[in-house]
């Protein structure tokens, strides 16, 4: 009669959960990655905005001047994001050198405020507008 072996059976299986978990554990925003790590001005265009980036509870407030008039290009154009084009314009997974995208880091993504309110639409979208406040926040909440 053979002996069952049922440490053998499961050692595969929690070595697969062990690595689900990981997988699924959030990656913290590294500022270590940052292109900014403090208040800077960025860009030599007529029109000048603010862009706020937060990310673990640290925040860096940059003047971005632009002769852009959409956002998307004008923080291209700076090199302050990253991403990819999708259906509905760009789709962000860097601001600053601090990644966060949703597929990756556990459900964290670029939230956007325009003037202190969640932006209507992405960032392909948005015009630029002297004096405007331009945030990006990190977080996984909706």
């Amino acid at each position: 009669m053979m002996k069952k072996q049922p440490l053998l059976r499961v050692v595969p299986l929690l070595l697969l959960l062990l690595f689900l978990l990981a997988a699924c554990t959030p990656v913290p925003a590294s500022w270590e990655d940052a292109t900014y790590k403090s208040d800077a001005t960025v860009g030599d265009g007529a029109v000048t905005v603010t862009v706020k980036v937060t990310a673990e509870e640290k925040t860096v407030t940059l003047t971005l001047k632009t002769d852009d008039t959409m956002l998307d290009k004008a923080l291209l154009a700076a090199e302050l994001v990253r991403g990819k084009e999708a259906q509905y314009g760009l789709m962000i997974s860097h601001v600053n050198g601090i990644r966060a995208d949703y597929d990756l880091d556990g459900g964290y993504y670029w939230k956007v405020l325009v003037n202190g309110e969640t932006a209507p639409t992405g960032v392909s979208y948005i015009p630029v507008t002297e004096g405007t406040v331009y945030e990006f926040v990190r977080t996984n909440q909706w």
